[in-house]
């Protein structure tokens, strides 16, 4: 409920003796009507309010409501009850005022073109609660008042930003966006750290910066449409998304898997499609203290998103069986940078609930080219006991990776526990497939080395034995 001006239709409030009058403008008075109604059951006053346009056909109005309650005490304290019911119409008032506060300072900023925050009133208010120090600097050129926000240019760290402010006259739905005018890399934004070239895969449709004194939470048909315009690209489903930034900095990122090569061929190898995705991460406000003071900050956050579920099928060869819930997941901090996707499901084999991890993720190797990786565990502390309907046999800890590097060569490796009476065996093999050679190279974990029929054979009843690595037709099996 909002009230403005004291002008427009009469409430009038009648207590036992003298008669007070208020004049509101309220834009939503079916509202208010709720607290009138209370106040009467505890100043036993009756109240009436008439012609209330509620902008709808024939829509006018008319109430009258008497209560008489706590007879005895409300005639002591009726003074008090009247003073509170001042002090909850004023508060009602207030938001909107300030709102009104807002408009009036930033259209006169936009008046002057080039301004700093801290000379416009209505903002400087909230800057302390803001925790940026260096934020009341920033100077705002080609300001201008659109939409009921206040936008501007800026520039820091050799970036130019859109910039825009609004206040709907609490710290709690007050707020600033900033938007690159172009695509930006994380190295133009953070220090440099080991790895983060590999962030430079994301390739953003669209990125922004937002930032709040106070926990917030604006539903998007209550943003003014000068916000809307930054907001909504952040957001699918047109006006069913709530704005919500927690107190301090928050990194919105618009991703198309399919645009970023290394994504899209990650994203493939789990056998699933490419999509869009909406990415969120918090930053500490000292982030933007660094970049408005023009240094780059320290790295420090995880960007997250949901992906659409699928049934994987890794590398083209392992069909899984069951579908997975998968999400994206990216990092950044001093110690390093990580990109990849996981994903969990639960499926049935021999009669147990099996649970089930996947993690992929994207290294650069020694050249800087993308590798993937995929680990799938199972039986992580839940042994399968009776495997395969044998009664002796037992199998936990079980987790298979495989890897892909540059040049298409598939690597695949498996380890585990296995117990077969009382005796448990650490089980590990590992094989590869070429690229030019068509085959499985198994290499033993204790030395290395490959499985290799003895003098360059290639027949099937040629001596087996392990030698080192390398990419003879004697080290390539086929399995039937």
């Amino acid at each position: 409920m909002l009230l403005g001006e004291p002008v427009g239709t009469p409430l009038t409030i009648i207590p036992a003796r003298p008669k007070i009058k208020f004049l509101w403008q309220m834009s939503h008075p079916e509202n208010f009507f709720p607290l009138l109604s209370y106040l009467g059951k505890v100043a036993r006053v009756r109240v009436w309010a008439t012609g209330f346009d509620l902008g709808m056909p024939g829509g006018v109005v008319v109430t009258s409501a008497f209560v008489r309650l706590f007879h005895m005490i409300i005639r002591r304290f009726r003074a008090a009850a009247l003073g509170l019911a001042a002090l909850l119409i004023l508060a009602i008032a207030m938001p909107q005022a300030g709102a009104a506060t807002f408009a009036e300072d930033a259209q006169a900023a936009a008046a002057k073109g080039s301004v700093k925050l801290n000379d416009i009133p209505a903002i400087k208010s909230f800057l302390g609660k803001f925790g940026a120090r260096k934020l009341g600097n920033l100077q705002l050129n080609n300001a201008k008042f659109e939409g009921g926000v206040l936008k501007a240019d800026v520039k820091f760290i050799n970036i130019n930003w859109r910039f825009t402010a609004y206040s709907g006259g609490t710290l709690k739905n007050t707020f600033f966006t900033f938007g690159p005018t172009s695509t930006v890399s994380f190295k133009k934004m953070f220090k440099k750290v080991p790895g983060i070239e590999l962030l430079d895969i994301l390739v953003f449709d669209d990125q922004m910066l937002a930032i709040a004194g106070a926990d917030l939470e604006i539903d998007a048909g209550d943003l003014p449409d000068g916000a809307r315009g930054e907001i909504d690209r952040f957001y699918e489903g047109g006006d069913d998304y709530t704005f919500e930034i927690a107190q301090g900095l928050k990194l919105f990122g618009a991703l198309d898997l399919g645009k970023a090569k290394a994504l899209s061929d990650a994203i493939k190898f789990l056998g699933g499609k490419s999509s869009k995705v909406q990415l969120t991460a918090a930053l500490s406000t000292s982030v933007l203290d660094a970049m408005l003071g023009g240094s780059l900050p320290k790295p420090e956050m995880t960007l997250t998103a949901a992906l659409p579920t699928f049934r994987p099928k890794i590398g083209g060869l392992i069909q899984l069986p069951a579908n997975v819930q998968f999400s994206f997941n990216s990092s950044l901090s001093t110690e390093g940078a990580s990109v990849g996707f996981a994903g969990t499901t639960d499926f049935k084999i021999g009669g147990q609930t099996v649970p089930m991890t996947l993690q992929e993720s994207i290294t650069l190797d020694t050249s800087g080219a993308p590798e993937i990786g995929v680990t799938l565990s199972i039986f992580e502390g839940e042994p399968w006991k009776k495997a395969f309907g044998l009664k002796f046999l037992t199998i936990e800890d079980y987790a298979m990776e495989m890897t892909a590097d540059a040049s298409g060569t598939l690597s695949v490796g498996t380890s585990g526990k296995t117990s077969i009476g009382g005796k448990t065996f650490d089980v590990a093999t590992s094989a590869q497939i070429g690229t030019t050679t068509a085959g499985f190279r198994l290499v033993t974990r204790h030395s290395n080395q490959c499985l290799d029929i003895s003098g360059g054979n290639k027949n099937n009843k040629g001596a087996y034995i392990q030698w080192s690595c390398h990419n003879g037709g004697n080290q390539l099996f086929k399995f039937y």
